[in-house]
């Protein structure tokens, strides 16, 4: 049987590049582990928001709403229903075949809270916002919006959202 040698390593024997991939790379793998009950911030309730999204069609053209988003929260997740009050101006709307004013509502969809930040979904929307106060009373983030054309082009629409609590619903 062939005899094992150990030998000692110091902190100097050590490149620097193993200690930068040895933190970087848990933290990639998504190693972080999940927010106990008492850091998870508190989004369950009634919003009221609004968000200006460029058309895709255009720099002249854009869209604004305001609505409401309904939260009802599970720890970490979230989902609920939105409604939201859309004009659009310039040479087209969000898409070709919608009208300039229009009421729309749904549901809000893959909705997830962070200890600073959520993100979620509403039709093909992806909203990320960061939280403001403890709990939160204020979002503000950004949009990310895809959608094919009525010729199958794909269309990517950006833009900023913000949010306000109306009401907590605590359970």
């Amino acid at each position: 049987m062939a005899a094992v040698r150990f030998t000692k390593v110091s902190a100097r024997s050590i490149s620097p590049m193993v200690l930068i991939w040895a933190t970087i790379i848990p933290l990639a793998c998504g190693s972080e582990e999940p927010l106990a009950p008492d850091e998870i911030p508190f989004v369950d309730g009634v919003w009221s928001f609004n968000e200006t999204i460029n058309s895709g069609f255009g720099s002249a053209s854009s869209c604004t709403s305001f609505g409401s988003l309904s939260i009802a929260q599970d720890g970490e997740v979230f989902g609920g229903n939105f409604q939201r009050s859309q004009t659009c101006s310039g040479a087209q709307s969000l898409t070709s075949a919608s009208p300039a004013s229009q009421t729309q509502s749904g549901e809000i969809k893959r909705g997830r809270v962070e200890r600073t930040a959520l993100s979620f979904e509403l039709d093909d929307c992806r909203y990320e916002g960061s939280l403001e106060g403890n709990p939160p009373k204020r979002i503000s983030g950004s949009v990310l919006c895809t959608s094919i054309s009525d010729d199958l082009t794909p269309v990517t629409r950006n833009g900023t959202w913000q949010a306000e609590r109306v009401t907590e619903t605590r359970m």
